[in-house]
């Protein structure tokens, strides 16, 4: 990694880079050491110092040393939660109908699926996403006191599928839409 490092502050590297008014940060430059082995806690690079960090959020997600997504999946879980409670009172609101209150809810799962699909996930993490997102279908659909009957129906229906299901990858879709 280090020779790495070197070598893009080559002379030519360097020269065509100023060429194109293009410098780096030297603060916001971090050094991560991915998997076992011994990490320095600071390291030179032409004349600047690196620091050495255990993780760093990059491009929304958090990376770690150690590989696992665990502490990613807490934050995005984090983050997803600050929006539902941000919007507590849509949630509470009686007037909207479940279909609405639905649709603001799949907003809140893009927060919570940032960069998904870099992740491998452990079952530990699998069970967390599921809580949360029951806990989000409870909070956004079960408090509303005026919804309809056959809405409330086709709710219970897609609650119990949910907790019927053996596997994640099962996709439920309702009998009949309405408009």
């Amino acid at each position: 990694m280090l020779i790495i490092l070197k070598s893009l502050f080559s002379p030519l590297f360097q020269d065509t880079a100023s060429a194109l008014g293009l410098r780096i940060s030297w603060p916001k430059t971090k050094l991560q050491n991915l998997g076992a082995g011994y990490q320095s806690p600071s390291v030179s690079v032409d004349g600047n110092a690196v620091d050495s960090v255990d993780s760093f959020v990059y491009l929304g997600s958090l990376l770690s040393s150690d590989g696992y997504c665990q502490p990613d999946i807490n934050r995005r879980i984090s983050l997803a939660s600050s929006v539902m409670s941000a919007l507590h009172n849509i949630w509470k609101d009686r007037y909207l109908f479940i279909s609405t209150k639905i649709c603001i809810r799949a907003l809140i799962q893009s927060v919570l699926l940032h960069a998904a699909e870099t992740r491998t996930l452990l079952a530990t993490d699998i069970k967390a996403l599921e809580a949360f997102h029951m806990k989000c279908v409870r909070d956004s659909c079960c408090r509303s006191a005026s919804n309809s009957s056959s809405e409330m129906t086709r709710l219970q229906r897609l609650l119990a599928c949910h907790r019927s299901r053996k596997s994640s990858a099962t996709v439920v879709a309702p009998s009949s839409v309405t408009s």
